[in-house]
């Protein structure tokens, strides 16, 4: 009766995507900053950019693969 009560608790997934939109919205501020900054040059800026993306995208991934359990 107990094995039957857990298995039919279906845990919700929210840390994981509230972690994975906060990866995105921060790259996107980053990335806006990089643009508004007239210092750099265009080469530059695409670059800075591209950098961002790399990095908020291995982040998210990061966080979407599952961690084994110990």
């Amino acid at each position: 009766m107990v094995l039957t009560a857990i298995a039919g608790i279906t845990p919700e997934a929210k840390v994981r995507p509230d972690a994975i939109k906060e990866v995105e919205a921060a790259a996107e501020a980053k990335k806006d900053q990089i643009s508004k900054n007239k210092e750099l040059t265009a080469e530059e800026q695409a670059k800075a950019i591209q950098a961002v993306s790399r990095q908020s995208k291995t982040r998210a991934t990061r966080l979407t693969v599952p961690t084994p359990m110990r």
